[in-house]
């Protein structure tokens, strides 16, 4: 062995650098950069998220759910919510309504799937929101759909029927 030092190395070596984050950094374009006692925290602002997620061509969907109620039976042919409270929602949305399969006191969840009334949406307002309207099922105002003939051209509907609607 002749003279040979064997020098044994630590098990673990740690470093404890000291960098300090720049202070003169700041955000841009919806990049927020604050610190809070020592801690440093870059974020985006809603508006860039929203930029961001239409740079890659993903439009959000804003979603709701209501009830249009058509009063007291024998009810109405047609009738209208208006939905606000949308202050994002734009003069060219695109909006939808669409009938939800679930009980409300007057109809079953069968009746919501079986002879709904027919729901559209429109009238964007931009900043405010859009209008729902109803009318007799489709069964009801042709009267073709009707086996029992009970029904015909200006039939009426009645009560609370669960909708949802949708815009981007």
């Amino acid at each position: 062995m002749g003279g040979d030092i064997l020098m044994a190395m630590p098990a673990n070596i740690r470093v404890n650098a000291q960098t300090p984050f720049p202070a003169l950094v700041s955000g841009v374009n919806g990049v927020t950069v604050t610190k809070n006692n020592g801690v440093w925290t870059v974020g985006l602002t809603a508006g860039a998220i929203q930029s961001i997620i239409q740079t890659l061509g993903i439009v959000p969907v804003t979603v709701g759910a209501a009830t249009l109620n058509f009063g007291v039976n024998p009810g109405t042919t047609d009738m209208s919510l208006v939905i606000t409270g949308q202050t994002n929602i734009l003069s060219g949305s695109s909006v939808e309504a669409f009938i939800i399969p679930a009980a409300t006191a007057d109809h079953s969840i069968d009746e919501h799937w079986n002879d709904p009334p027919l729901v559209y949406a429109g009238n964007v307002v931009a900043g405010v929101g859009f209008t729902i309207y109803g009318r007799t099922g489709s069964g009801n105002i042709y009267g073709g759909n009707d086996p029992l003939g009970t029904q015909g051209p200006g039939a009426l509907t009645y009560g609370a029927w669960n909708v949802g609607w949708r815009w981007q």
